[in-house]
């Protein structure tokens, strides 16, 4: 299928598409050395959904990418997904963490101004 149809069965913008190439992430499955067309295969639809869904979870395109490589030489095995989530876990409980802290700083710097005072107020920890 050429990019218009790809685009279409994948919602995906045809810029987005081309973007996704340039990256790595994509790779159609040929193209017409006359005009220039790229051909997507299947593979490449099921592919696109996967890294939508990668996005959606919050990995970065170079995550995605990692991913994408070892799908299509075959090796995106179970170990490798747990590996690439795990690693995600982790970085999100870091973040969760640091937004909580955040967080905290900001009620107890609400509560200090609404109470009247003035100066620094509390530290951020």
């Amino acid at each position: 299928m050429q990019i218009k149809e790809f685009a279409a069965r994948t919602g995906v913008s045809r810029d987005t598409i081309r973007f996704y190439e340039k990256r790595g992430l994509l790779k159609p499955a040929s193209r017409n050395g006359s005009n220039g067309y790229r051909h997507y295969s299947e593979d490449e639809v099921e592919l696109m959904r996967q890294i939508q869904i990668g996005q959606a979870l919050g990995f970065s395109l170079a995550e995605i990418k990692k991913g994408a490589e070892a799908w299509r030489v075959g090796v995106f095995g179970d170990d490798l997904q747990i590996a690439m989530m795990e690693a995600k876990l982790v970085d999100l409980d870091r973040k969760l963490a640091e937004l909580s802290r955040i967080s905290f700083y900001l009620r107890e710097k609400i509560r200090w101004i609404k109470e009247g005072k003035r100066g620094p107020g509390p530290e951020l920890a």
